[in-house]
């Protein structure tokens, strides 16, 4: 089980993090979050991973801009992956890999909470992602303007549902909602690949608190290891 601790915005979480046992550390560089941090904050902390603990992931959340200007960023901040929010759907993602192909592409597909026609839209989106060959895809909840950081989960049976004959292949990575006591339902329900979270392991807004990040990674594996055994 791949966890990924996202909305990191200081050096001790991150290494919290690692501590834990996250695969995964990712940092909001999309200007509308309250998470976000600057790309030169995201490079200082990066940087430090990358020697202290180089099999960890550095994942940078980004909006949808132009492939080359994501490089770039990623690139300049010691990333080893980026993460497609707000759109670009899987044009962006398959230049980002042409132009890149060492960075991991997570591209972000919006579960939208409360609309009729989500589980459709979220199958529609994964299908053109898997035909432009992207192999990580995260499903999130969408409530309202804000894709992500919601804090808000969306409908796991009906996702679980809708996905069952498109997952071939798909590295699926489920966000939205989760916390240490709702993460092995998640898991159960929708059999992902990995898991993502920011504001369910906070303390206070933009920073973690060390017995939640703990919990979470703990409980998302040990139902793995439940499934397993």
């Amino acid at each position: 089980m791949w966890v990924k601790i996202c909305g990191t915005t200081n050096l001790d979480d991150a290494r919290l993090a690692v501590s834990a046992g996250a695969d995964a550390v990712g940092f909001v560089l999309a200007a509308a979050s309250r998470r976000r941090v600057t790309l030169e904050a995201a490079a200082r902390i990066s940087r430090v991973l990358a020697e202290e603990s180089p099999l960890v992931e550095r994942v940078g959340v980004f909006e949808a801009v132009d492939a080359g200007q994501l490089v770039a960023a990623a690139r300049a901040a010691a990333l080893t992956g980026v993460q497609l929010h707000g759109g670009g759907g899987a044009a962006l993602a398959r230049a980002m890999k042409a132009i890149a192909p060492e960075l991991a592409v997570l591209a972000v597909v919006s579960w939208e909470i409360g609309a009729p026609d989500a589980a459709a839209n979220v199958r529609q989106q994964i299908q053109a992602m898997q035909a432009a060959g992207v192999e990580r895809v995260l499903l999130d909840s969408k409530l309202g303007p804000d894709r992500g950081g919601t804090g808000v989960a969306f409908a796991w049976k009906e996702a679980a549902e809708a996905l069952a004959d498109v997952r071939d292949g798909l590295k699926l990575v489920v966000a939205g909602g989760l916390k240490p006591e709702t993460v092995a339902e998640a898991v159960h329900t929708l059999q992902p690949w990995g898991v993502d979270v920011a504001s369910g392991v906070e303390e206070s807004l933009g920073r973690k608190s060390s017995s939640a990040v703990q919990a979470f990674v703990q409980a998302a594996r040990v139902q793995v290891q439940n499934a397993m055994g």
